[in-house]
């Protein structure tokens, strides 16, 4: 009697240590899953690669894979899989690129979903299309939590079956069940194929194929503030497959790679890089090329990170930087990794990288022996001065005086891009920073040129923006646009700001830096004298208008975009006017002076009421304002065509790529102040309320921590979808969507490049910030300019200002914290800005963390 218990009890006990072994297998799979297996048939140049586990996170398999060894990293160019973790989320995504076919990505949480997920997730966004010349995929992410499957299994999400033919036309879409997010591409190793959601990352088919070419995957972890970022194409371009990423074009990637995930091709080459900023830590690219770096790097390195990858037949140099606060040198020289020591001269060669152990910020930068360097560090976009130079020739250069809170900027790019930002151009040295916002300066590439101008604002002297593609802009358009620009002037007497738009297309007004860049103090005045641009997106157009009601501070425009972080966040601020064309479901917003600023003129233009949402989200212009620099940053939305981001810092979104955008977009913005993110999904189609003010979407119960943490927003009306999530300001890295900063991919690089500034002024306790996007758009986030709660709106314009871009990872955040003492949101994503500053406004905030946990609540309270 006790001998057959005993036994059976043994049996029981070994039964369930074998069950809870294999569940614990079992979950290690879907970790795995998670963690992600790509392989590749040899057709397509496979790469295989594993992430194990989360936490120890395991190496990935192949080098090439992505996840590549620096060694390996040439041949990873080839074949590239790329497998990133998220420790935090024990996620771990794979892309396994084939320049030739291009891979699938077998783990969920490869683009961090389940792979059962990924079909949902995939779903939750985009949708793709491609051409049959070009191998036509069609995939469509409906809903973030449930939202819909992903039509085709190619399409992104598709599944490790589907892969195969998917590699022929593929489409991916993946999901990020926390952002909701899907991205979608459709591959074709041929033609690749066009992406049609915006959010799919949004990007245009168009720059799919080229970005089939050259891969490059960068992942974040939510923590770190993930981007990933994708290029494919073995073609020519790529398509950004992050949205922080933002999806952006290839061409507009490598500046927002800067700022976020910058992904960027060399056709010649069918090279990508891409590098994933992050504003806590930035992080590290995923591709081998692009960034390839580890996802445990991801975490020092975000903090510290940079990573650069080249393939050296696409002219790839990869580096890491690891701590930010030991750092971790170069490890590969060539890679443009390589040592500090060997620095010098892998800047002559390749890719530095440069660490301040301080702002826990590594820099590198990848030249390419071809042409382009892709500046792949977060502080790339702050990357080092020095490097900077070389870039500089290379493209422009950009330097200001220290009175007038001196930016340099250096345009380097092999091809045409990579913008160099400067860090005080753009990443500028946290502490540069704030001088920087001031004087901030803003490099854009003309991929097809290979041409950057840059522009150094200076509130003091501010500088003259060379270029006004210097940040706004297309590659292409870049030059055109330049033209097309919009300059305004000031007389500070008249407190009177001129304004011109170029627009390359259509033409964008430059509102002029002043009018935008202005000084911080000029900002205030300005505010009064203000000028506003606004872009028509079908055009391209903006128009932008002189305020400031003292010295008013001249809108800088959209184009101006890219203005300086610093810059950006004043004139935002003070500036910013948006307006819509009915086709689009217009709304004009003005915001007027940052001191009394001006109050929204649209209720939706602005900030509107959560309930206004709801309409703004139809035409919707939401204004913000940030007290201390005189910015407001104004986004009309039209959940029709959505509207144009007028404001540079609005969203300054590209005109071509808001529309999608509206169509889906939803913003998220943190105030580190608050620890709030507000995130606005809007659906052109069903558009989406913004629940939260903060959060944008955020739950309403989840709201408050949410804003002080999260924010989550799920659209699916049917693609136009936008998810956005912000996370902890923490950690924090606000989940923008693609769709969220809608962009399209083409404006995604933008705003990847532009990354975030956070200017606090401690009197007014304000803080604006402005998350750059190189191609169109850059949020302006601050959060009186963005996401502030419409009540908030004007507290947290004294104090907060978050900038967060994720569009897929190409995320800046920042946070101005308190509006008293408010600590300036540094984020080295932001605009490099320290890692330590970003801790304060953790403190402050909460902001925004990402975590599969959180994501899970945000997912929740969003449904």
């Amino acid at each position: 009697m006790n001998y057959k218990p005993n036994t059976v009890t043994v049996y029981v006990a070994r039964y369930k240590l074998y069950i809870s072994d294999l569940r614990r297998a079992r979950a290690e799979a879907p970790r795995a899953s998670s963690e992600a297996a790509c392989t590749h048939s040899s057709t397509l140049a496979v790469c295989s690669c594993t992430c194990r586990s989360f936490r120890a996170l395991h190496t990935r398999t192949s080098v090439s894979s992505f996840g590549r060894r620096a060694r390996a990293e040439a041949p990873r160019a080839s074949s590239e899989a790329a497998c990133t973790h998220s420790s935090t989320l024990a996620v771990c995504s794979c892309t396994c690129r084939s320049f030739r076919a291009l891979h699938t990505r077998t783990s969920v949480s490869s683009f961090g979903r389940r792979a059962r997920a990924e079909a949902p997730r995939a779903s939750s966004e985009a949708a793709c299309t491609h051409s049959s010349t070009l191998a036509v995929c069609s995939c469509t992410c409906r809903s973030f939590r449930a939202l819909h499957t992903r039509t085709s299994v190619s399409s992104f999400g598709r599944r490790a079956r589907a892969e195969a033919p998917r590699a022929s036309s593929e489409a991916a879409c993946t999901h990020s069940s926390t952002l909701a997010l899907c991205s979608c591409t459709c591959r074709s190793f041929r033609a690749l194929h066009t992406r049609t959601s915006v959010s799919s990352f949004g990007r245009r088919a168009r720059a799919e194929a080229p970005r089939a070419s050259s891969e490059a995957a960068c992942t974040h972890s939510s923590t770190l503030a993930v981007c990933s970022c994708t290029c494919r194409s073995f073609r020519a371009l790529h398509t950004r497959t992050s949205v922080s990423s933002f999806g952006r074009r290839a061409r507009a990637e490598a500046p927002r790679a800067s700022s976020e995930a910058a992904c960027t091709h060399s056709s010649t080459l069918a090279v990508c890089s891409c590098t994933c900023r992050s504003f806590r830590a930035l992080h590290t690219r995923t591709s081998v090329s692009s960034f390839g770096h580890r996802a445990r790097a991801e975490a020092p390195r975000a903090s510290s990170e940079a990573a650069c990858t080249h393939s050296s037949t696409l002219a790839v140099c990869s580096c890491t930087c690891r701590s930010f606060r030991a750092l971790h040198t170069r490890t590969s020289v060539s890679s443009f990794g390589r040592r500090a020591r060997a620095e010098a001269p892998r800047a002559s060669s390749e890719a530095a990288c440069t660490h301040s152990s301080t702002l826990a910020v590594c820099s590198c930068t990848c030249r390419s022996f071809r042409a382009l360097h892709t500046r792949t560090s977060v502080s790339s976009f702050g990357r080092r001065a020095r490097a900077e130079a070389p870039r500089a020739s290379s493209e422009a250069a950009c330097t200001h005086s220290s009175t007038l809170a001196v930016c340099s900027c250096t345009c380097r790019s092999f091809r045409a891009l990579h913008t160099r930002t400067s860090v005080s151009s753009f990443g500028r040295r946290a502490r540069a920073e704030a001088p920087r916002a001031s004087s901030e300066a803003a490099c854009t590439h003309s991929s097809t040129l290979a041409v950057c101008s840059c522009t150094c604002r200076s509130f003091r002297a501010l500088h003259t923006r060379t270029s006004v593609s210097s940040f706004g802009r297309r590659a292409r358009a870049e030059a055109p646009r330049a033209s097309s620009e919009a300059a305004c002037t000031h007389s500070s007497t008249p407190a009177v700001c001129s304004c011109t738009c170029r627009s390359f297309r259509a033409l964008h007004t430059r509102t002029s830096v002043s009018s935008f860049g202005r000084r911080a103090r000029a900002e205030a005045p300005r505010a009064s004298s203000e000028a506003a641009c606004t872009h028509s997106s079908t055009l391209a157009v903006c128009s932008c208008t002189c305020r400031s009601f003292r010295a008013l501070h001249t809108r800088t425009s959209v184009s101006s975009f890219g203005r300086r972080a610093r810059a950006e966040a004043p004139r935002a601020s003070s500036e910013a006017a948006c307006t819509h064309s009915s086709t689009l479901a217009v709304c004009s917003c003005t915001c007027r002076s940052f001191r009394a600023l001006h109050t929204r003129t649209s209720v939706s233009s602005f900030g509107r009421r959560a309930r206004a949402e709801a309409p703004r989200a139809s035409s919707e212009a939401a204004c913000t304002h940030s007290s201390t620099l005189a910015v407001c940053s104004c986004t009309c939305r039209s959940f029709r065509a959505l509207h144009t981001r007028t404001s540079v810092s609005s969203f300054g979104r590209r005109a071509r790529a808001e529309a999608p955008r509206a169509s889906s977009e939803a913003a998220c913005t943190h105030s580190s102040t608050l620890a709030v993110c507000s995130c606005t999904c809007r659906s052109f189609r069903a558009l989406h309320t913004r629940t939260s003010v903060s959060s944008f979407g955020r739950r309403a119960r989840a709201e408050a921590p949410r804003a002080s943490s999260e924010a989550a927003c799920t659209h699916s009306s049917t693609l136009a979808v936008c998810s956005c999530t912000c996370r902890s300001f923490r950690a924090l890295h606000t989940r923008t969507s693609v769709s969220s900063f809608g962009r399209r991919a083409r404006a995604e690089a933008p705003r990847a490049s532009s990354e975030a500034a956070c200017t606090h002024s401690s009197t007014l306790a304000v803080c604006s910030c402005t998350c750059r996007s190189f191609r169109a758009l850059h949020t302006r986030t601050s959060v009186s300019s963005f996401g502030r709660r419409a009540r908030a709106e004007a507290p947290r314009a004294s104090s907060e200002a978050a900038c967060t871009h994720s569009s897929t990872l190409a995320v800046c955040s920042c946070t101005c914290r308190s509006f008293r003492a408010l600590h300036t949101r540094t984020s080295v994503s932001s605009f490099g800005r320290r890692a330590r500053a970003e801790a304060p406004r953790a403190s402050s905030e909460a902001a925004c963390t990402h975590s599969s946990t959180l994501a899970s609540a945000c997912r929740g309270a969003a449904s």
